[in-house]
């Protein structure tokens, strides 16, 4: 509301002029002050005398009224009759009393029902017509400070106005009238509520907070552009009855802001398809969209523009039916984070949108859209984080954009067991198994590592693409793992134990893999497989690990690796694959080459006399066994023909042997049986070539093994016959 603010010949002279000339009359500082004298001396003469000129019978008393209730913002059917029968009872002469006197009653109707609008405006005329024509308006694009006065009227110039307004100045009643010109209010608010405060040609709010603040914007102009908030408190802002979204008017900015901010947005204002824009700009707190009754806020808008060394984090990021999520903005190499998960209602995330591409890093958590509804999201330009928990599935479509991209899964239920997302640009997957469903890569491009935690479920990757070349085992993995490729293309895994898993001393609690399963890790369709420990304590594998000989599905693996780059024992339990043995590798009869290698202090134990190393051994070329300083080595037999129909298993196309013991290190090899028949009478392996080397106090055992048929066991020309010591020297 604007009250009077203009009192006695002061008043007279500014309502009289008004009323008689209009708002654009000129009249000058002299002038007035003329005037004001004449109105000092008697307010009813001066008023008489100003009007004068009008008050003659040239000039009707029907064209009088109309000319100063026209000025006056007043002049309807019902009024106008009554103050014309007014005027003429009251005399010619007198028409400038009863003018001033109209004008006097209609400044205090600001409350009135019918001429409440019109009493405001014309006491807003007053205010500023006054400060112009005494000359002491502010010029334009002036710096204005609001006071304590009650209800007061502040207002601009022409030109780009500042006001000012504080704790103790802005104030329930109070107008702001910006004028002409791009006018800005700047608040400096202290914890408290703000409310029922008017602004009219405002076009930039600035809010300066401290601690808990309200404001509300319920009076606020449409001409309202901005609103910036800045609150470097931990407590919060809320901003009610906003009367736009950003689609119609309002963008909004945050900057600097530690404390959580609400911006409560009026019915109206969200109806049909609502959009709110928000600048970030070094903020550290929650943002909530709230619509007033409930009303969705269909799209959000967050443009990042923060400075270098001074990232976002939002806290949290709650938006009323929000169904769709842009971000814009952002610093080459910067990281834009929202902490908690974003709305369960979102179903459409992009950071590559027409409003701009994201040029940082941005780390979001949707694990809130549940794996029963789809996600569309899109990453930005640089290295994105993305946690989406259980919501990877069926339906989802996930692309990473430019960069090197992360995606974050957690499967933990199994109402959809093959979770089947369209997925590329993602280069790298954080993938934990505890439910039992299958990851499925048929529609997954680009992804080339896979960083596999700690899982109570077996760990099930199916139709993977040539592009996937490491498997990371970061902790237990309790059921094992099993990678499928598609089959289509060359195809190489690295897979490297890099999580601490259970003591060779306790085998039977072991983490990856457990008797309910073949093996503890299985791979299919890759041609190369390279297993690694790199961890940092024990590793042992249940059973046996799994590689591929069905060439006729596919591929086969013919090149396998076994290394320990660890200070800690790699043990590898054997398992039954169908044939007579228990044996460390199964499924092995395509493998054409086998390195197994200790380059620190760890161990490797992969069979033993009870268990073989490699049973299926059947296309098996190159053999390389290699030592570390203190690395032993211990490996079971290396093919094992048996009575029950599984012939064909043993190395008959052995060609090289290289065994290299290094200082202080111990290899023990249970033996080679290269004889195919089932009589003993088979050809021999084709052994051109056999290095061995030891080191000062090194120790190669070539035993032989309790599995071969005890029968036959000396008709074996290839066989190592009986237990041979080699001191190395």
């Amino acid at each position: 509301m604007s009250q009077p603010t203009v009192f006695g010949p002061s008043a007279a002279v500014t309502m009289m002029n008004l009323a008689l000339y209009g708002d654009s009359y000129v009249l000058t500082p002299a002038e007035f002050a003329v005037q004001l004298g004449s109105a000092t001396a008697n307010s009813g003469a001066y008023s008489n005398s100003i009007a004068a000129p009008f008050s003659t019978p040239a000039t009707t008393t029907t064209a009088y009224v109309t000319l100063v209730l026209g000025h006056m913002g007043i002049d309807n059917p019902a009024l106008h009759q009554a103050v014309v029968d007014y005027m003429d009872a009251a005399g010619i002469a007198n028409r400038g009393i009863v003018t001033f006197q109209i004008g006097q009653i209609l400044s205090n109707l600001t409350l009135d029902g019918t001429y409440g609008a019109a009493a405001n405006a014309w006491n807003a005329e007053v205010t500023a017509n006054f400060a112009e024509w005494t000359g002491s308006a502010p010029v334009p694009g002036s710096n204005i400070a609001m006071t304590t006065t009650a209800n007061e009227f502040v207002g601009g110039t022409g030109g780009n106005d500042s006001f000012s307004g504080s704790t103790g100045t802005f104030q329930g009643g109070d107008t702001v009238s910006g004028g002409g010109g791009v006018d800005v209010l700047m608040l400096s608010l202290q914890s408290g509520t703000y409310a029922n405060v008017t602004t009219t040609g405002v076009n930039r709010i600035e809010i300066d907070a401290d601690g808990d603040v309200n404001v509300g914007a319920s009076k606020f102009s449409p001409a309202l552009q901005s609103i910036q908030i800045t609150n470097k408190s931990t407590g919060t802002v809320v901003i009610t009855d906003l009367q736009e979204d950003s689609r119609n008017s309002i963008l909004f900015e945050l900057d600097d802001v530690a404390a959580d901010v609400t911006l409560n947005f009026d019915q109206q204002a969200v109806m049909g398809a609502s959009t709110v824009e928000v600048k970030l700009t070094e903020v550290t707190g929650a943002l909530a969209l709230v619509g007033e009754l409930g009303e969705a806020i269909e799209t959000t808008i967050l443009d990042v523009q923060d400075v270098k060394g001074a990232a976002s984090t939002l806290k949290s990021l709650a938006v009323t039916g929000g169904t769709t999520l842009e971000i814009k903005g952002g610093l080459v190499g910067q990281a834009f984070t929202i902490t908690a998960p974003l709305p369960s209602t979102l179903t459409t995330v992009n950071a590559a949108s027409a409003a701009g591409v994201f040029a940082g890093n941005l780390v979001l958590d949707v694990t809130g859209n549940g794996a029963s509804k789809a996600l569309a999201l899109t990453g930005g330009s640089g290295d994105d984080k993305i946690n989406i928990g259980d919501g990877y599935g069926d339906g989802d479509v996930l692309n990473g954009g430019a960069g090197a991209d992360e995606i974050t899964i957690n499967f933990t239920t199994s109402a959809d067991t093959t979770r089947a997302a369209a997925m590329t640009k993602f280069e790298t997957a954080n993938v934990a198994f505890n439910a039992p469903v299958s990851f499925e890569g048929a529609a997954v491009d680009d992804l080339k590592t896979i960083n596999l935690n700690a899982s109570t479920s077996r760990a099930d990757f199916n139709k993977m693409d040539s592009t996937l070349t490491t498997l990371n085992i970061k902790a237990n993995l309790a059921q094992g793992v099993e990678v499928d490729y598609d089959g289509v293309a060359f195809a190489s895994l690295d897979i490297n134990i890099e999580g601490t898993t259970k003591d060779v001393a306790a085998p039977a609690t072991a983490a990856i893999g457990n008797a309910g399963n073949t093996s503890a890790i299985r791979v299919i369709n890759a041609d190369t497989v390279n297993l690694t420990t790199k961890a940092t304590g024990n590793v042992t594998l249940a059973n046996a690990l799994q590689l591929d000989d069905k060439d006729a599905n596919g591929r086969s693996t013919s090149v396998l690796n076994i290394q320990s780059q660890s200070d800690f024992d790699l043990t590898i339990l054997g398992s039954l694959d169908g044939g007579g043995a228990f044996s460390a590798i199964v499924d092995s009869n395509d493998v054409q080459e086998v390195t197994v290698q200790t380059n620190k202090f760890g161990r490797i134990f992969a069979g033993n006399a009870d268990v073989a190393f490699m049973e299926d051994a059947d296309a098996l070329q190159n053999l390389t066994i290699k030592s570390s300083t203190d690395g032993d080595i211990e490996m079971g037999l290396i093919g094992a023909r048996d009575f029950f129909g599984d012939f064909g298993d043993n190395p008959s196309d052995l060609e090289t042997i290289t065994i290299d013991a290094a200082v202080s290190s111990t290899i023990t090899q249970w033996g080679i049986d290269a004889d195919d028949s089932t009589t003993g009478a088979g050809s021999a392996s084709t052994v051109n070539t056999i290095n061995i080397t030891g080191g000062r106090s090194s120790t190669i055992n070539l035993f032989g093994s309790s599995l071969v048929v005890p029968g036959l066991a000396n008709n074996r020309g290839a066989n190592v016959q009986g237990p041979t010591f080699l001191q190395g020297r």
